[in-house]
């Protein structure tokens, strides 16, 4: 990873390349930050179908 450097005063700046590799690095970790969220939503809410299912059927039998 290249280090951004400017002189003294000045806003550091970084070249297109170098950008683009920034950009493409952060939106994989997004899109892999994305996916793990959707993974353990879906679990979290299949697990409650679940919980409710067995409250339905325990109410049903009572």
């Amino acid at each position: 990873m290249e280090r951004l450097n400017g002189k003294k005063g000045e806003p550091a700046t970084i070249d297109d390349a170098s950008f683009e590799q920034y950009k493409e690095s952060i939106n994989k970790t997004t899109l892999q930050a994305a996916k793990l969220i959707v993974k353990y939503n879906k679990k979290s809410t299949e697990e409650i179908h679940d919980k409710l299912d067995q409250l339905l059927d325990e109410t049903k039998t009572s």
